[in-house]
């Protein structure tokens, strides 16, 4: 049972280590502009993330089986308590791999707050080029505002 238990989060490694790929090559096309390419990674993220949802539904189901089968009170039990239950063999194993889904998903974490920052620059570049495009009243009025009312008047406002 404790193989089923490390097969699962090793598949979780690797969907982690996939989106990883993924978030690195959103980067990239952030910065470079391309939103096509863009749009084809986060189709391909989504369908990840659905995968990582079930795969994670999976070994949920896998140790609740193996926490009921050792006679355990919770139900849903930590890596580190479940350490103590597994061969001297699997503790090294599941642990070496416990530790690679840890900095695997602190290095998606770092890299996914980068794209935001990213994007979030993008957009005020883009609002930015939009409001130089588009002038408002107050930026098309070069000279004072005395010198508008002056300039405004009309010839019928004079004295007869």
């Amino acid at each position: 049972m404790s193989e089923k238990i490390i097969s699962k989060i090793n598949k979780l490694l690797e969907l982690h280590q996939e989106i990883l790929e993924l978030s690195k090559k959103k980067t990239i096309e952030i910065k470079d502009g391309h939103v096509n390419a863009l749009q084809t990674l986060l189709a391909k993220e989504r369908k990840l993330a659905r995968q990582l949802q079930q795969c994670e539904e999976e070994r949920m189901q896998v140790v609740q089986e193996w926490s009921a089968e050792h006679r355990l009170a919770k139900t849903n039990p930590t890596i580190s308590e479940i350490i103590d239950y597994i061969a001297e063999d699997k503790q090294k194993q599941l642990l070496t791999i416990a530790t690679s889904l840890t900095d695997t998903i602190k290095e998606l974490k770092k890299q996914e707050q980068l794209n935001q920052v990213l994007l979030n620059e993008s957009m005020k570049f883009v609002q930015l080029s939009l409001d130089l495009m588009n002038p408002t009243i107050k930026t098309m009025n070069y000279g004072s505002e005395k010198g508008m009312n002056e300039a405004s008047r009309s010839v019928f406002d004079s004295k007869a």
